[in-house]
């Protein structure tokens, strides 16, 4: 017992090491490199602006209205197939799909309301926080296949795959898993419009500093990393929407390659999106490690299926 108490306690000073080696790195490259840290700092504050807070606010709304009068409830045959496929009670359908539809942080922020509330359990809740971790269609098809690549037809194959992957990742961390059991129940709450306001704001202000921080992290790597390629990787491992940018204006010999790069950055999501959601939990509520396996094999995954997609097409 001691030694499990001792592993969360261990992956939370690993990260407060991090997190503070990372920062103390932006500092100093701050001093060393202001210009290119303060057009970074506006790059990252147009982002928000431009499709950060128009995206994330309104859905942050719809969320509570969602979790609060359960006006979201899957038919029964989706619900049990989605228990049956995935090992976790078929309430948490919802967060998944939506997670899907709306894009971050619209399934994290369900899935934190069905474990609250005792719907789920913990290791239902910490497969299903990674599997609603998803950027939405807007971003996937508008923002990366139009804006980015030009194509809608690569939007949507990138958005297809990333759904794929979801699901696969979700079935294959769901073998040797059990549903928990409980009974069906209607947990209807009053919605409060000022609340609701009020939450939407702070998280999407913290949505918008984690961006911004980010977008500081992916110019000091531009600067160091001078391979396209290792830098690829380490924009896809930073944040999703300033590798998408870069792997999009890269020219490559086997042009697959850059759609498959892009399609494993849109499903792994990014550290970005990873301390996004941890910022919705007061404490250490799930494993960061499995938290990143699952996104990792989901990112895998999403490149290959694109793959498949852009051979048959």
């Amino acid at each position: 017992m001691t030694a499990k108490k001792e592993r969360p306690e261990r992956a939370r000073y690993t990260e407060m090491i991090l997190f503070f080696v990372l920062t103390l790195c932006v500092m100093i490259f701050s001093v060393k490199l202001s210009p290119l840290v303060s057009a970074q700092v506006r790059y990252g504050l147009r982002l928000c602006f431009e499709a950060v807070i128009g995206s994330v606010f309104p859905f942050m709304i719809l969320t509570d209205l969602i979790t609060e009068t359960t006006l979201f409830r899957a038919p029964e045959v989706f619900r049990r197939l989605f228990e049956k496929l995935f090992k976790i009670n078929g309430e948490g359908v919802g967060a998944f799909l939506l997670g899907l539809i709306c894009g971050f942080p619209t399934g994290v922020r369900i899935t934190k309301e069905l474990f609250e509330s005792d719907r789920i359990s913990k290791d239902e809740f910490e497969r299903l926080v990674a599997l609603s971790s998803n950027m939405g269609p807007a971003f996937i098809i508008s923002g990366v296949g139009i804006g980015l690549l030009g194509s809608v037809r690569v939007g949507l194959i990138l958005y297809f795959s990333s759904v794929i992957s979801a699901a696969a990742t979700g079935m294959i961390f769901g073998i040797g898993r059990v549903a928990k059991s409980t009974e069906e129940r209607v947990c209807a709450k009053t919605f409060s419009l000022v609340s609701s306001i009020r939450n939407a704001t702070l998280s999407t202000l913290s949505i918008c500093g984690f961006i911004v921080f980010f977008s500081i992290l992916s110019g000091l790597a531009s600067i160091l990393i001078k391979s396209p390629l290792t830098l690829s990787a380490a924009l896809s491992f930073l944040e999703v929407s300033n590798a998408a940018k870069f792997i999009s204006a890269l020219n490559f010999q086997y042009e697959n390659l850059k759609f498959m790069l892009i399609s494993f950055s849109v499903s792994f999501c990014g550290l970005s999106i990873f301390m996004q959601t941890k910022s919705f939990f007061s404490e250490p509520s799930f494993s960061s490690a499995r938290f990143l396996l699952i996104k990792l094999a989901e990112g895998i995954i999403s490149a290959l299926v694109t793959w498949v997609l852009l051979l048959f097409i």
